[in-house]
């Protein structure tokens, strides 16, 4: 390997290093400052994004333990940032984890991660979390129906039976440029 290429190799562990610990410390929002001899930055969004965009490929190959794991990673990262357009991710990252557990019939796990979008999200007046609970309270009710065998159904249930999946009931799967929907 020559020095060039071990050179921005290093740079790409310390950028990523300096990302961590502005995280692990609370800092919300910032950006990290370009490594020597760069002109890009890492914002918050873009690392959210770029998390998002892993889980999602693992998903698509049908790897659900690799996708929680990423979606952990985000939730566990950015959760308690106040910025509305992370909060909309960490819901998403959230419920889509819900709904790969539940594929993997983890249906405990799937119902507890439901609790906890609506534990984080019931008093938003942000219409996409607002949604995220909506879709949450539905999924919880339909793993329930399913688990116990009934037929009972809580209002703003489907009643089909089916898990809403996010692709199909408008929650959103981030697209385009950092920030946008």
């Amino acid at each position: 390997m020559n020095k060039k290429k071990m050179s921005k190799k290093r740079l790409g562990v310390w950028k990523a290093w300096l990302v961590a610990l502005s995280f692990c410390c609370g800092v919300g929002g910032v950006e990290v400052p370009p490594a020597l001899g760069t002109e890009t930055t890492t914002s918050v969004p873009e690392v959210v994004h770029s998390l998002d965009d892993k889980a999602h490929a693992f998903e698509k190959n049908g790897q659900y333990e690799a996708a929680i794991s990423v979606w952990d990673d985000l939730i566990h990262r950015f959760g308690a940032l106040q910025n509305p357009t992370i909060q909309q991710r960490v819901a998403v990252a959230l419920y889509n984890k819900a709904v790969a557990l539940y594929t993997l019939n983890h249906h405990e796990a799937s119902i507890s991660v439901c609790g906890d979008i609506i534990h984080r999200f019931a008093t938003s007046k942000n219409p996409m979390l607002r949604q995220a609970v909506a879709s949450a309270l539905n999924n919880e009710n339909t793993i329930l129906s399913q688990i116990s065998g009934s037929v009972q159904n809580v209002a703003g249930s489907t009643g089909n039976g089916q898990l809403v999946n996010s692709q199909t009931q408008n929650l959103p799967r981030y697209e385009g440029s950092v920030g946008t929907w």
